[in-house]
């Protein structure tokens, strides 16, 4: 018991040390490149800044777009499926912002 959870303790530290030097080594160097392409920069060049700053603004989202969806089966089993319940199940039906009432 006390070797697997060392040899799990192990396995997840390399993890995260093995990320960590990748994220570094990626983002030390493209964040310099971001400083000095500005356009208060040392050399500025306002297209490769643009350019480079959308890629990154897009691989940044990449972890909260899986988190969302990881997310979504918790939030099923909360608030149940909204899109099959609304107006079946209910007393009244939200739909462009007036309320109506079902008849049956």
């Amino acid at each position: 018991m006390t070797s697997m959870i060392l040899k799990g303790l192990f396995e997840t530290l390399l993890m995260t040390v093995a990320s960590s030097f990748f994220s570094y080594l990626i983002g030390i160097p493209l964040g310099v490149v971001l400083v000095v392409t500005d356009n208060t920069g040392i050399k500025p060049m306002p297209k490769l800044n643009g350019i480079l700053g959308m890629i990154i603004n897009l691989i940044r989202s990449v972890p909260f777009m899986i988190l969302l969806i990881m997310v979504i089966p918790l939030t099923r089993i909360i608030v149940g499926n909204f899109n099959r319940t609304c107006c079946r199940n209910t007393a009244s039906c939200h739909s462009g912002g007036t309320l109506y009432r079902q008849n049956g």
